[in-house]
């Protein structure tokens, strides 16, 4: 066959494939519909129902193997890690301090201490 005709055949599949790939719809499970809301931090370690976290823009976030969701930081200044569990629908306020625009704590280099904190993170990648 052509190799040009090749080329813009597999053009073609991969932008029309890209553009449809994404099945499924979204699905408001809870928590307000306020911008930015202040979120509610509950218990640190303790998961509930009630609990849930402010409203961040581009925090990191990722998915564990057990098929839980972490959230981390956000433009707003926080910088606290969240965990969701889409099975039992809890958040869980994991660790931070609740507060924005906090410094991070570094403590002594190689000695770990629970109130070191890497501080906010925004726009970053967690792999």
């Amino acid at each position: 066959m052509n190799k040009v005709f090749l080329l813009v055949l597999g053009f073609l599949l991969f932008v029309f494939g890209s553009a449809f790939s994404q099945g499924g719809t979204w699905t408001w499970i809870s928590g307000p519909q306020q911008y930015y809301s202040p979120g509610i931090f509950g218990t640190q370690g303790v998961p509930s129902v009630n609990n849930y976290p402010p409203g961040m823009y581009e925090p990191c976030e990722w998915k564990d193997k057990q098929g839980n969701f972490w959230v981390y930081g956000g433009t707003l200044g926080y910088a606290d890690l969240w965990k969701y569990n889409p099975v039992t629908n809890e958040w869980t306020w994991v660790k931070g301090n609740g507060l924005q625009n906090q410094p991070p704590v570094y403590g002594i280099q190689g000695i770990a201490n629970f109130a070191n904190t890497p501080g906010n993170r925004q726009l970053a990648v967690a792999s």
